[in-house]
């Protein structure tokens, strides 16, 4: 396939997570309805829910890998279902 992308050359790593992990990804999925100023107040520029850097980009660079694929969004919470 000529066009296929190149193999990475490291380790790839996903993320699911919530603020502490969120790169940006509440402040695109809100489409706008955040204004700039409140943009910079949470995150900075990034629009991340951090002020430094995200555990995504901490373990990545640990690892020395691409956090390509970070699906954390700030909020989110797991769902527990007691049984029995």
């Amino acid at each position: 396939m000529a066009n296929a992308p190149a193999p990475a050359a490291g380790p790839q790593l996903v993320f699911f997570g919530d603020s502490l992990t969120d790169s940006g990804n509440l402040y695109d999925a809100a489409g706008g309805l955040i204004e700039e100023e409140v943009r910079v107040t949470i995150g900075g520029a990034t629009g991340s829910a951090s002020d430094g850097i995200t555990y995504a980009e901490y373990v990545s660079g640990l690892l020395d890998a691409d956090p390509a694929l970070n699906y954390a969004v700030a909020g989110a919470e797991a769902v527990f279902i007691a049984v029995g």
